[in-house]
């Protein structure tokens, strides 16, 4: 089976640069859905203009569902989609699987589940990008500690993401991870 691979910050699909890559976004206004979309874009760098469409799925698994089957049918050849938050990634995984498109379409999905671990396990989803909670957590607390105590902050953090794909799933750090109970 092939995967996503991700080399010199492009993403390159079936060991080839993806053709036709769609975005499921959770949302027009939201800014993490903004945020990671400019960041979608500039990781392709130049293949950004592969992009043939951005859908609005509003966090619902349903909507993304729907709104997948129907660009399955009416655009040919996507073969890359971006879930950009939990909700738009299982939807758009569930309806590839329903479609039985798992060997023609990638998926890269944000934030993580057990569902969007079983289709990972299942060849359905491809790679997911995966917060680091306690950082986020950890770093909040600290800065408002600070800002309590009148001390200036920056105002924003970067806290790292792990990149998730079947060659690393179960490696002990991202068991940790992506299995939290």
């Amino acid at each position: 089976m092939y995967r996503v691979l991700l080399v010199d910050d492009k993403i390159l699909i079936r060991e080839k640069i993806a053709q036709k890559i769609a975005i499921m976004s959770h949302g027009k206004a939201a800014s993490t859905a903004i945020d990671r979309e400019i960041g979608f874009r500039k990781g392709l760098g130049k293949e950004a203009d592969r992009i043939q469409t951005v859908l609005y799925c509003d966090a619902d698994y349903q909507k993304a569902y729907d709104q997948t089957v129907e660009l399955m049918k009416r655009e040919e050849g996507i073969n890359l989609i971006a879930g950009l938050n939990l909700n738009a990634a299982v939807g758009v995984a569930r309806a590839i699987r329903d479609l039985g498109l798992q060997d023609e379409v990638d998926i890269i999905g944000f934030d993580n589940d057990v569902e969007e671990i079983q289709y990972m396990e299942m060849g359905i989803m491809d790679c997911l990008i995966v917060q680091k909670p306690f950082s986020m957590g950890y770093f909040g607390i600290c800065k408002a500690c600070d800002v309590v105590n009148g001390k200036k902050v920056e105002p924003m953090i970067y806290v790292e993401t792990e990149t998730i794909t079947i060659d690393n799933i179960y490696t002990k750090e991202n068991e940790k991870l992506l299995f939290t109970f």
